[in-house]
């Protein structure tokens, strides 16, 4: 199947900024190996898995995106790195079979409903209207 979203986990995130740990043991990165072992569902699904350094949601982690082309992306935080796994998969698969990548609150696993930290809107290309040409060449 071909690829048709992203699931991305900052590695470098820490829930505990304050505790010393080495880069396999911080808790995104952690996170990240349990859905590794996950890699072959979320490809069937058509769902890439890749590591991130830092989404920028330290006070808040762990942190994924889930994103695709033409879709909305989602920036989750608080992430429990030790349960959570299953259940973003589970939301990936949900969010890759949408269209649009907006998946209903009460679709999205239990776990997850209260952890969207940010919702970016797809990136549409910039297809100039005529009206804008007109003004750009007036201009």
């Amino acid at each position: 199947m071909s690829q048709t979203a992203s699931l991305r986990i900052c590695v470098t995130c820490r829930r505990d900024p304050e505790a010393a740990a080495a880069p396999e043991e911080r808790d995104g990165a952690r996170l990240y190996a349990r859905l590794e072992a996950e890699r072959q569902r979320l490809a069937e699904a058509g769902i890439g898995l890749s590591e991130v350094r830092c989404l920028s949601g330290c006070k808040r982690a762990c942190t994924a995106l889930l994103t695709g082309a033409g879709k909305w992306s989602y920036v989750l935080c608080e992430v429990d790195p030790e349960t959570a796994a299953g259940d973003l998969v589970d939301y990936a698969e949900r969010y890759a079979a949408s269209a649009d990548g907006q998946v209903a609150w009460r679709e999205r696993p239990e776990s997850l409903r209260r952890k969207t930290l940010a919702r970016i809107p797809p990136l549409e290309p910039a297809a100039p209207t005529s009206d804008t040409n007109e003004r750009d060449e007036a201009a």
